[in-house]
């Protein structure tokens, strides 16, 4: 047999071997990732986790387990050379390829030697080399998997507690504090605040719009600034704005009734102009309209006296809204009372002491 053939022989083995070892050393990926995903799959507990952790594990062992292979145990003619060397030759066949193209006289000698062992060790057999340290994590790696796996599906089925239930994420221990907007306005602050139970938020403050006014929050405070504390549960607070009425000049003061007299170019009954600030005066001085002395006026039996009239002045003008000598804005009042109570109808957050509230303060305007 010649020393080549026997090379081929002993690399055959040594390749079966590596493909071994690379094949252990992808089953212990394996078993570990398998593992570790199940149990993220488990504490996060994720559906249909299982055949996820057994995807990545095994795309991942395959992927090991070549790398291993091409990157170390696949074998050059220098291992094959020192695998042969270990049956016994002493090193004659690493030698033999050192000096392979020696042509000295010494080399020739020691090749020649080196095919006669190497027919020797033609009838050796070479075992395959596999550590035990390699052979237990190759079947441990792969129970633990597969018992992680079987949690996982248990869980997801309902038969065991999942990792969120015996864990509880840190996220879920927070509470929200929220501040919300009902009409033309904004929060200056955090309008949305995590808190552990107890704590006590950040200031915040309700600032209308240009044409609108900050009438109180949902929860009956009025004032725009606020700091709630000790908080133990998510609240939201909602800050309500009504528009401001467009503003009215009125009408002419020269135009109202029971003000500074008028200058009247009525006549006396005997031909006479009075000069009256309010009515004419009657028997008694009586007068019920305006505030007014009646001077020089005549009656067929009595002198009219200069009687003070006591009358309020009150007086409506459809045409200037004027009341009481003030602009009246009870029209523009029930059109915005009418649009919050179509906002109250569509609001379906406010609790029914919350609309109650509102209603009851815009009943009082």
């Amino acid at each position: 047999m010649q020393h080549g053939e026997i090379f081929k022989k002993y690399r055959s083995r040594l390749v079966r071997e590596g493909v071994l070892k690379s094949f252990l050393n992808g089953l212990i990926v394996f078993g570990a990732l398998d593992a570790v995903i199940s149990l993220i799959v488990w504490l996060c507990g994720m559906q249909g986790g299982v055949w996820l952790a057994l995807g990545a594990a095994a795309g991942g062992g395959i992927a090991c387990g070549l790398l291993f292979y091409f990157l170390k145990y696949k074998p050059t003619e220098k291992d094959v050379a020192r695998r042969i060397d270990a049956l016994g030759l002493e090193e004659r066949t690493v030698t033999m390829l050192d000096y392979a193209d020696d042509g000295s006289y010494l080399a020739l000698r020691q090749r020649e030697d080196a095919k006669k062992a190497l027919r020797v060790a033609s009838n050796l057999k070479m075992a395959l080399s596999v550590s035990v340290a390699l052979i237990v994590p190759a079947v441990v790696a792969p129970v633990i998997g597969a018992g992680m796996n079987t949690v996982t599906a248990l869980a997801e089925h309902g038969y065991l507690p999942s990792g969120q239930d015996i864990f509880p994420s840190a996220k879920d221990q927070y509470i929200e504090l929220t501040y919300m907007v009902d009409g033309d306005g904004e929060i200056e602050g955090e309008e949305l605040q995590l808190l552990l139970p107890g704590e006590s938020g950040t200031p915040v403050k309700a600032v209308a719009s240009d044409g609108w006014e900050f009438v109180g929050w949902d929860d009956r405070s009025g004032d725009p600034y606020r700091l709630d504390e000790n908080v133990t549960e998510s609240t939201i607070f909602t800050a309500l704005f009504i528009e401001l009425p467009e503003e009215d000049d009125g009408g002419d003061p020269s135009d109202e009734i029971g003000g500074e007299g008028q200058d009247s170019d009525m006549m006396d009954p005997d031909g006479s102009a009075g000069n009256a600030e309010g009515g004419p005066g009657s028997e008694g001085g009586d007068n019920s309209d305006g505030n007014g002395s009646g001077d020089g006026g005549q009656d067929s039996d009595n002198q009219g006296g200069s009687g003070q009239g006591n009358g309020a002045g009150y007086q409506y003008e459809e045409t200037n809204q004027i009341l009481n000598g003030n602009t009246f804005y009870g029209k523009e009042l029930e059109e915005y009372k009418r649009k919050l109570e179509e906002k109250l109808a569509n609001n379906e957050d406010l609790t029914p002491e919350e609309r109650r509230f509102i209603e009851l303060y815009f009943g009082t305007l």
